[in-house]
């Protein structure tokens, strides 16, 4: 996945390109930043069943940002780079966030988009409705909502967030989306293949 989020106001040069890994029942996720985007080399883990309010990671941030270690899942470390729980990384957590809010704009009427399009992100096209809210923040999650839908499969590829003076503070596009079976091993920080 590619992403930017604005952080105490600063929207970041570059995308965050990650290679992410989750499983749903029990929520474990295993991140890691890729060479071309920002943040290279950092690492995390995180396991529901084992550990639910900690993640382990390398590069987190901060004096000791090449250490890795255990750290609050709510913490300022795990919050450095994003607004949002590691809980919330991935397509599930996305879609359902804006399921919710879809709920709420019915509450405040807006029944459609304001508009649709169809755009290419990435190389991936998609239809891409924008949804705009009449009070927009803190009353709604964004201002403007623009989605993008994959052509192909039922599925959540792209979303851009602006907040009430049009700036956008969130960006996510998801590249590839795979299903796959996954170890134990795969939600290990002692897995050998990482070297934490």
């Amino acid at each position: 996945m590619w992403r930017r989020k604005r952080i105490k106001g600063k929207w970041p040069k570059r995308a965050d390109h990650m290679l992410v890994h989750i499983t749903r029942e029990p929520l474990r996720i295993y991140a890691r930043w890729l060479p071309d985007g920002a943040h290279a080399g950092q690492k995390v883990i995180y396991d529901d069943s084992k550990r639910p309010d900690e993640l382990y990671g390398r590069h987190l941030g901060g004096l000791l940002g090449v250490v890795p270690m255990w750290t609050s899942v709510n913490g300022a470390l795990a919050r450095a780079q994003s607004n949002h729980s590691i809980r919330e990384l991935g397509i599930d957590a996305i879609t359902q966030r804006f399921i919710d809010e879809g709920h709420r704009f019915a509450e405040a009427g807006i029944t459609k988009p304001a508009n649709i399009e169809v755009n290419t992100v990435h190389g991936l096209r998609v239809v891409a409705p924008t949804y705009e809210t009449p009070s927009g923040q803190p009353e709604f999650y964004a201002k403007k909502e623009v989605l993008g839908l994959d052509l192909e499969r039922p599925l959540l590829r792209t979303l851009e967030s602006f907040d009430n003076d049009g700036n956008m503070f969130e960006s996510v596009m998801f590249e590839r989306i795979q299903i796959k079976s996954f170890d134990d091993l795969t939600f290990d920080p002692r897995n050998p293949d990482y070297r934490f």
